[in-house]
């Protein structure tokens, strides 16, 4: 019974099919066009007449927070710069320019934010080696994410009250940066902020962070009403490489 049974074993072993080790490999293909609208409707506050033909004016473009997204620009009237700016003085130069999250999706688009910017640019009398970026709460979120994805864009940015992401701090090694925050803020952790800047200053830029130490959440308040921001925005034009 032994010796029948390993007669069949080896018949069926010997007369099997290998099956087949080579890979497959094949060329396909996907395309689709799509269309996609972008950009954002945002406000925009001239400085007091009396500019001179051809004059460019410096520009600051504030990211506001989730409580005021929507379609309703009216609520922009709540924007700190513009409240902050001198209704009639001419010791404010700034063109300031607030967009409007329209729903809130978590997160500032830099694609729509970088088409605006191109729009400005081209409609408006702005010098380009003078823009400032600042946002506070989501909008200093916004702040870091847009600097880290169009660094050459901006002479000096102020994030309030936001978080960046540190694996991009590199990016604005050429990019001085002024962070406020509340020492107090339940909203946003202040060592997120501090993270960062500590970051951008390892990568060889220059950061700084102010913190508020009774602040909450509303940092903003007390850094927009500081007439030293305006005057640290417009002691830093934009860095060019000269080699």
């Amino acid at each position: 019974m032994t010796i029948a049974l390993f007669a069949v074993l080896a018949v069926t072993t010997t007369t099997g099919t290998s099956p087949t080790t080579q890979a497959e490999i094949r060329q396909d293909h996907y395309h689709k066009t799509i269309t996609k609208q972008i950009g954002y409707d945002f406000i925009v506050r001239m400085p007091p007449a009396g500019m001179k033909d051809g004059e460019k004016l410096p520009l600051i473009i504030y990211l506001h927070g989730s409580g005021e997204v929507g379609t309703d620009l009216s609520t922009m009237s709540r924007n700190p710069v513009l409240k902050a700016a001198p209704a009639n003085e001419t010791s404010f130069p700034f063109i300031v320019v607030a967009p409007q999250m329209p729903a809130y999706d978590g997160w500032w688009s830099v694609e729509s934010l970088d088409a605006m910017l191109d729009h400005i640019l081209a409609e408006y009398p702005v010098d380009p080696d003078r823009i400032y970026l600042t946002g506070a709460s989501l909008g200093g979120y916004g702040v870091w994410d847009w600097a880290c994805h169009r660094p050459g864009a901006f002479a000096a940015i102020a994030p309030i009250a936001g978080e960046g992401n540190d694996d991009w701090a590199e990016k604005l090694k050429h990019v001085p940066v002024w962070a406020f925050h509340g020492a107090k803020d339940k909203a946003v952790n202040p060592a997120e902020e501090e993270r960062m800047v500590n970051a951008v200053n390892r990568a060889g830029g220059s950061a700084k962070l102010t913190m508020y130490p009774e602040a909450g959440h509303n940092a903003w308040s007390r850094a927009y009403n500081d007439p030293e921001l305006y005057q640290w925005f417009l002691a830093h034009p934009r860095w060019h490489d000269s080699r």
